[in-house]
């Protein structure tokens, strides 16, 4: 091999050398980039969550002395328990855009802060902006002991929503659980 080949060779061989070096750094560095943004977000989510469950459980101990009333005194006036329950989960919300709402076991809006015109209509046949009957799969989940079922990755809770429990004391109202 002549001279100018192995100089050539000693040139660009380091280059090529380095060119690899600094491609894996990029490719391991944008790596761990994901795994970072992934953990914050799961992190970010369940500290949404903690703060959903414990909203929730504000909502459930603020509405349990009118249930508990209700059940103890059947032969009160369910109605005027039933419209202050509405009334409480109505004026409660939290941030910009969080609230609360109220649906019965058949689907019928009892409650809803942020579109009263709602209320009284059943809306098993709405569907969300996914396309996905939203009040069906708030009662399955429901039926079946309660959880979360749906959460919008976008928003990072935007969508976030609590299962329901039905068989509270107060005539087929579903509490937040």
């Amino acid at each position: 091999m002549s001279l100018k080949r192995r100089i050539l060779l000693l040139t660009i061989l380091p280059l090529l050398l380095m060119a690899g070096v600094i491609g894996l750094a990029w490719w391991k560095s944008a790596e761990m980039a994901q795994t970072q943004s992934r953990l914050f977000r799961e992190r970010l989510v369940e500290a949404w969550q903690d703060e959903l469950r414990r909203l929730l459980d504000l909502a459930g101990s603020t509405i349990a002395p009118i249930l508990t009333q209700a059940a103890l005194h059947p032969e009160k006036d369910p109605a005027s328990a039933q419209a202050e329950v509405k009334r409480i989960l109505t004026d409660l919300h939290f941030g910009a855009d969080g609230y609360f709402f109220l649906y019965d076991a058949i689907g019928v809006c009892l409650a809803h802060r942020l579109k009263p015109d709602l209320v009284g209509k059943t809306l098993l046949d709405h569907r969300d902006g996914r396309g996905c009957y939203l009040v069906r799969e708030l009662l399955a989940v429901a039926a079946h002991g309660g959880g979360r079922i749906y959460e919008d990755q976008d928003t990072l809770g935007c969508y976030v929503l609590a299962a329901l429990q039905p068989g509270d004391p107060g005539g087929g109202f579903l509490r937040y659980r």
